[in-house]
């Protein structure tokens, strides 16, 4: 059946990007390439043809650099017009050993977000992880499965209500896809009625972390940023 909304199209992505990683294992390159052309997909819809989108997908290896104001940076997603860079998506997709890595990616996330805005570039940053996220040994097998917690969403909830300081991305979200392990394949996307956290958390999830209305609010504001340089 053909994917006709958002919600569906990123279910479709985050399965064949979980397959990827079954068939070529966690470190190949494809799991990453069919979310980014994914993302690239969903901004085309968005901005239309004017705008370029730079990064590996299913079709293409190049991957996309641009100088931020300490340090030049790879970056999963360049959004550009008349080779301007405009702005950036990060995409990053969780599938197990969450907890002890959370802090990690949360302070990466923060200083590239502070080297790019201060060139002036619009920053999105998509996270993604499964429910429950898998722990494993270093056999690979599953010790314990842990779900994303009430304090993780909060704290991007927190910085993304930041998000006029240089620090915090412009726009983020949270993606929450469902993991069945026994089967070791993506089910569909999770509820967030379904996960163990507050009430200020699943609305967050439904409002300023929420995956589909991320791709409209952040090409508004690539939009602004090419009409106001």
């Amino acid at each position: 059946m053909q994917a006709n909304t958002r919600m569906d199209r990123f279910l479709a992505a985050m399965q064949e990007s979980y397959r990827m990683v079954q068939l070529h294992g966690t470190r190949s390159n494809q799991k990453t390439r069919v979310l980014h052309g994914w993302v690239q997909n969903e901004l085309g819809r968005e901005l239309g043809v004017d705008y370029t989108f730079t990064g590996q997908s299913p079709e293409s290896t190049r991957e996309a650099n641009v100088g931020g104001m300490y340090y030049g940076k790879d970056v999963d997603v360049l959004i550009t017009r008349d080779e301007q860079a405009l702005g950036v998506i990060s995409i990053k997709f969780v599938i197990s050993n969450y907890w002890q890595n959370s802090v990690n990616y949360f302070e990466q996330q923060i200083g590239e977000t502070a080297n790019l805005r201060r060139r002036n570039i619009v920053y999105g940053n998509l996270f993604c992880v499964t429910n429950p996220i898998p722990y494993k040994n270093r056999a690979g097998e599953i010790t314990r499965r842990e779900t994303i917690r009430d304090h993780d969403i909060q704290r991007y909830s927190r910085l993304r209500a930041d998000h006029e300081h240089i620090h915090a991305p412009d726009e983020m979200a949270i993606g929450i896809v469902s993991l069945d392990t026994d089967q070791d394949a993506i089910t569909d996307i999770t509820d967030p009625a379904a996960l163990d956290i507050s009430d200020d958390s699943r609305r967050a999830l439904g409002n300023v972390l929420n995956v589909d209305l991320f791709f409209t609010r952040m090409a508004r504001r690539v939009e602004l940023r090419h009409l106001s340089p």
